[in-house]
């Protein structure tokens, strides 16, 4: 990933308040990132399962 490209990507996650990013630094340094990025998705009803159910 380009420098640029990761920039984009660290400046998204700031915006989502959803999403999280932690950082690991060793003298000023970046040596770890992780990321946890939310999605949207319908929650499945369980009458929705049992519609499904043979």
């Amino acid at each position: 990933m380009t420098e640029e490209k990761e920039r984009a990507w660290i400046q998204r996650l700031n915006e989502a308040p959803q999403d999280l990013a932690i950082v690991a630094e060793i003298n000023g340094a970046i040596v770890r990132m992780l990321s946890f990025q939310c999605r949207k998705q319908r929650r499945l009803l369980i009458r929705d399962l049992l519609a499904w159910a043979p």
